[in-house]
């Protein structure tokens, strides 16, 4: 029998981080965010991680909103915080959630091969990795600058299809969106679901969990 094969999310299924958001807009302003701030900075990011070319890492989005706040909006000029927020909010500030490290412990014990598949940049997710002390864990970390593309795009489909050739019917794809569900089911494998944020509606997953402690019932998996 093949071995088992998990390929995981970071962001909202192994760690989580400060609201992006918010924090630009409390950067702007000096002081703690309102929402109206922080919704209309969203909208901005947003636009400009789906609507604009070309790819862009994530601490260049986080430039290019805060020039756009500034050119067109008359917001201050911070883009030289534009590095610090992006350490904070993703390194400085990032925690693991508290059943991630059982979690993984359990699938490593079992030599179930684990992946990451991250839209993150590549940078950010090894030192999150090695902040957090996984680096034992996975066999190979795959992210969004290494294809220029986000999940579920063809792109990077491609980047992971390495891993689960011949073997999809013991491969799971485990993350928090429902970009990630899509990934699995382009990828012809499983998809696990970590539905933390209580999404309504037929996500299409293969299994929902309220978190990482019920992977190892989907797996089948004995844990000590």
């Amino acid at each position: 029998m093949n071995s088992l094969t998990v390929i995981f999310d970071v962001g909202g299924t192994l760690l989580s981080s400060p609201d992006l958001h918010h924090a630009i807009a409390t950067n702007l302003l000096d002081r703690e965010s309102d929402r109206e701030t922080r919704d209309f900075v969203e909208g901005i990011f947003v636009d400009i991680t789906q609507n604009q070319k070309p790819y862009r890492r994530v601490e260049e989005r986080i430039a290019a909103t805060l020039a756009v706040m500034a050119r067109e909006y008359g917001y201050q000029d911070i883009s030289s915080r534009t590095h610090d927020i992006y350490d904070d909010v993703f390194f400085l500030r990032s925690y693991l959630f508290p059943e991630t490290p059982d979690a993984l412990e359990t699938l490593h014990a079992h030599s179930v091969r684990m992946i990451i598949a991250s839209d993150a940049d590549a940078g950010l997710v090894d030192a999150q990795v090695a902040r957090h002390h996984l680096e034992k864990y996975f066999a190979e970390i795959c992210t969004s600058d290494q294809v220029e593309a986000f999940k579920p795009s063809s792109k990077y489909v491609e980047l992971l299809k390495k891993y689960v050739l011949d073997n999809e019917e013991n491969c799971y794809f485990v993350g928090d969106g429902i970009q990630d569900v899509e990934c699995g089911r382009r990828l012809g494998i499983k998809s696990v679901l970590v539905d933390r944020r209580g999404l309504n509606g037929d996500t299409g997953a293969d299994y929902v969990i309220p978190d990482l402690s019920g992977l190892v019932q989907v797996l089948s998996l004995e844990q000590d």
